[in-house]
């Protein structure tokens, strides 16, 4: 998404939690599209603090936010009688719940006042459930109705 983006001319700020990734894209981007302004920033969606610092260096660097893409998750393929533990669910619910709302938290006042747009990808299997995925359908099922809510 970030090369279609970055091939229609918009500014960027792209964020994972390894850097290694993001110089790669970015110079990859800025090489093809010359005089693009493409940042990144290094962060995890699951910590608030990480959140709140990314969105404030995007506004530092363009005053403004028009369009984000959430895009975090993990999968998990086993049926939930063969999980050790709930652990699982709880990692699979912060990174693949959590990490939309926080972001959320700290981008939509921005959304707001720039009337902008949230693009949120999330999966099929947000709507039909299956025997091997009880965690990650569950996670996909609870971003469908965050999102629709708002």
């Amino acid at each position: 998404m970030a090369k279609i983006y970055a091939s229609r001319g918009c500014p960027l700020v792209l964020t994972a939690r390894s850097e290694k990734p993001l110089q790669d894209l970015v110079q990859e981007l800025t090489q093809t599209y010359k005089n693009m302004q493409i940042f990144y920033v290094t962060g995890d969606s699951t910590k608030e603090s990480d959140c709140d610092a990314i969105v404030d260096f995007t506004i530092r660097k363009f005053g403004r936010i028009d369009i984000t893409v959430l895009s975090a998750g993990l999968g998990l393929i086993r049926r939930f009688d063969e999980s050790p533990d709930v652990g699982e669910f709880k990692k699979l619910m912060d990174v693949n719940l959590f990490g939309y709302v926080n972001m959320t938290k700290y981008l939509l006042p921005h959304l707001k006042t720039s009337k902008g747009q949230i693009v949120v990808i999330s999966s099929l299997s947000g709507y039909f459930a299956t025997p091997t995925r009880a965690a990650y359908c569950s996670t996909k099922f609870a971003v469908n109705g965050f999102f629709q809510c708002l």
